[in-house]
C-alpha cells in the first residue's frame, strides 16, 4: 500500500488518485486503531476472569465451587480465544 503510495507521490499524479489512497491509509489506520482497542479490551476482561478463577482455586472444595469454577473456565476458554483472534488480527500485515 505504502509503495503504491509513494509510487502516485513520486510521478506527477492525480490529485485524486492520491487523495484516494491517503483516505484508504487513514481508513486502515483507523481501522487497526480499533482493533488494537478490542483487544486492549479483551486483554482486560480475560486478565480478571485468570484471577476470578485463580481466586476460586484457592478456596476449598465444594459442589458449587466446582461447578462455578467450570463455568468460568469455559468463559474464560472462549474469552482467549477472542482475544487470540484480536491480537492476530492487530499483528496482520
Amino acid at each position: 500500500m505504502l509503495a503504491g503510495l509513494l509510487l502516485l507521490i513520486g510521478r506527477p499524479a492525480d490529485a485524486d488518485a492520491v487523495g484516494s489512497a491517503v483516505a484508504r491509509l487513514d481508513a486502515m489506520a483507523r481501522a487497526r486503531a480499533g482493533v488494537a482497542a478490542e483487544r486492549l479490551k479483551l486483554s482486560a476482561a480475560y486478565g480478571a476472569q485468570t484471577r476470578e478463577i485463580a481466586a476460586l482455586k484457592a478456596r476449598p472444595s465444594s459442589w458449587a465451587r466446582d461447578r462455578q469454577l467450570q463455568t468460568l473456565l469455559r468463559s474464560a476458554k472462549d474469552e482467549g480465544r477472542a482475544l487470540s483472534a484480536a491480537i492476530s488480527r492487530v499483528c496482520a500485515p
